[in-house]
């Protein structure tokens, strides 16, 4: 019997593409789909022009359910209390900006899941801007066979804390066994909107990140909260991970890897141009390597 599958929708007052998003999930072929829209508190959410979407729509291969905060709380609890509902064996996220690059994705997903073993998948997004222009694969042809190299979890975890991973993973193209992120705790609420990241540097310190980029699973769009750069809790989210999450583990890599890891929490810091110019005069090994992997990972 095939594995049920529960996709996860978050919303958040952005409901332009919505109706692309669910009918993405609404054509998918395979046979057993759980459908879990969670809104975090939007003054503007179409509750019943998206339930009574579903209910005209949604063939017998999918279930659906709709929840919705009274108070917005942020993308980690909202994808919490997502979770906590699901009851798949199996958890794709779907961004509401996003589709489902074929409808053949999801059967696809547990292809690969079921014959790997793999307790977390990442697939290719492909990449367009806001008015839909495509920019680009993610990992980019030039970068997987990078990503390829980073074959254990002591590689993986590494990438992730020097921010080098040459965009291996994204919590827009991943699926996650239920037991798996059951046992990890969920995502970590001491974060307010950035969910994926810390996720990843916890799953890589005893885990392997499995891969299929043969599978371009998503059609990502640019202007989502985590992608803008301009929301301050992003970056107090940011401050976080460097402060906490990104050097923990640190002692078991080498020199050069952790005056890398500590350059970061150093930068928040320096909160003046001229720190910021003697920070990168004490580091100018970090900084050549940053440059470098600038270079050749954009």
């Amino acid at each position: 019997m095939d594995p049920k599958v529960t996709v996860v929708t978050l919303t958040y007052k952005k409901f332009g593409r919505i109706y692309d998003t669910l009918g993405s999930v609404l054509k998918q072929d395979y046979p057993l789909i759980e459908l879990i829209i969670s809104d975090d508190g939007s003054d503007n959410f179409p509750y019943g022009e998206i339930s009574a979407y579903l209910e005209a729509e949604a063939g017998d291969n999918i279930s659906y359910r709709i929840l919705v905060s009274e108070r917005n709380q942020g993308t980690v609890r909202n994808i919490n209390k997502a979770y906590r509902e699901a009851t798949g064996k199996y958890i794709v996220n779907l961004s509401a900006d996003d589709v489902f690059c074929g409808p053949d994705v999801i059967r696809r997903i547990v292809s690969d899941m079921e014959s790997k073993g793999c307790e977390l998948l990442a697939t290719r997004r492909r990449l367009c801007s806001e008015d839909g222009r495509f920019l680009g694969y993610l990992p980019a042809d030039k970068n997987l066979r990078k990503v390829a190299r980073l074959d254990t979890p002591y590689l993986q975890h590494k990438a992730f804390i020097t921010g080098e991973f040459f965009d291996m993973a994204s919590g827009s193209a991943i699926c996650i066994r239920n037991d798996t992120i059951k046992a990890m705790g969920y995502y970590d609420e001491s974060y307010i909107l950035w969910e994926d990241g810390p996720l990843f540097t916890r799953f890589t310190k005893d885990r392997l990140i499995a891969t299929d980029y043969d599978l371009i699973s998503t059609e990502y769009a640019l202007g989502g909260v985590s992608n803008s750069g301009t929301n301050p809790l992003i970056t107090a989210d940011y401050r976080r991970y460097n402060a906490t999450d990104r050097c923990e583990d640190i002692e078991k890599y080498d020199r050069l890897t952790q005056m890398r890891v500590r350059y970061f929490k150093a930068r928040d810091a320096a909160d003046t141009l001229p720190k910021l110019l003697l920070l990168y005069l004490k580091n100018p090994l970090v900084m050549l390597v940053k440059i470098w992997y600038k270079l050749t990972a954009h």
